[in-house]
């Protein structure tokens, strides 16, 4: 999710502390649903809810990963301390699994955070967001949209951004890893390519 465009144009907002001021909160959640019963039978699925396979906290490994990597893509701040609860929830489970964590802490830079996942919240499929608090601004995505970022105004009223390559408003930057017209949906795929050119890149200038 760090190489969608408008999580791209998230941290750039973020981390320009003359427009966006100083991060002074951050929170993000990772819920999907798919994993609320035990009944099911597939390798996918099976991997995620045995320990030796998975760890002892799945929601962790597999989920809030996610939602701790756009914390530090868009903020540029490193998590400085974390405690949390994790449980597990879908009844007749190995108890040794976690497929709930929700995490507290604070940021390098003393900001409080709140970073949860949970794979048994029926109803929600791969429903990541985050919501970024600043001095002067605040700013919010959300997968489920993941063509829009909401930003606040000088009068702290929402304003939507859309990607797209001919959209208004945006830096060049941003229309140039766009890869549709405004309206359509930059997303998963565009995004793992666009990571996995960045790695090659990287190899090929040996660094």
């Amino acid at each position: 999710y760090t190489y969608y465009p408008m999580v791209e144009l998230a941290a750039q907002i973020v981390q320009n502390k003359d427009f966006f001021g100083d991060v002074t909160a951050f929170k993000g959640e990772y819920p999907q649903g798919w994993l609320a019963t035990t009944n099911m039978d597939n390798d996918d699925w099976n991997w995620r809810v045995v320990p030796e396979k998975a760890g002892n906290s799945c929601a962790g490994g597999d989920i809030l990963s996610h939602v701790i990597a756009l914390q530090r893509k868009v903020t540029g701040i490193n998590v400085g301390s974390i405690y949390g609860l994790g449980s597990t929830t879908a009844p007749g489970r190995d108890k040794k699994i976690q497929d709930y964590l929700y995490t507290l802490g604070r940021l390098e830079n003393d900001a409080p955070f709140m970073m949860g996942a949970q794979q048994t919240a029926r109803g929600s499929d791969n429903d990541v967001w985050f919501e970024v608090t600043g001095s002067k601004r605040s700013i919010k995505w959300s997968h489920k949209e993941p063509h829009k970022l909401h930003v606040t105004d000088d009068n702290n009223n929402w304003v939507e951004l859309k990607a797209g390559f001919d959209a208004a408003g945006i830096p060049q930057l941003i229309k140039d890893q766009s890869t549709f017209p405004t309206g359509h949906y930059d997303g998963f795929s565009g995004g793992a390519l666009k990571n996995m050119y960045e790695i090659a890149e990287r190899i090929a200038r040996g660094l």
